[in-house]
């Protein structure tokens, strides 16, 4: 990663590299926050689904 193009250009358009540095920094809280409730809900997901199978096995017994 070339440091000093990457300053001159910050340099040059502050304004920009705010915005390019809030954009990134709200991309990566959302991919976290996406990544945290797919996780919840496959727990969910995963919890409801042995159950219906526990349920569906003990039916299927009878």
């Amino acid at each position: 990663m070339q440091m000093l193009p990457m300053l001159r250009s910050i340099l040059r358009h502050p304004a920009l590299f705010v915005c390019e540095f809030s954009n990134e920094l709200v991309r990566s809280v959302r991919i976290a926050y996406d990544e945290h409730q797919i996780a919840r809900r496959s727990k969910i997901l995963d919890w409801n689904t042995s159950r219906s199978q526990r349920a569906g096995r003990r039916a299927v017994r009878r």
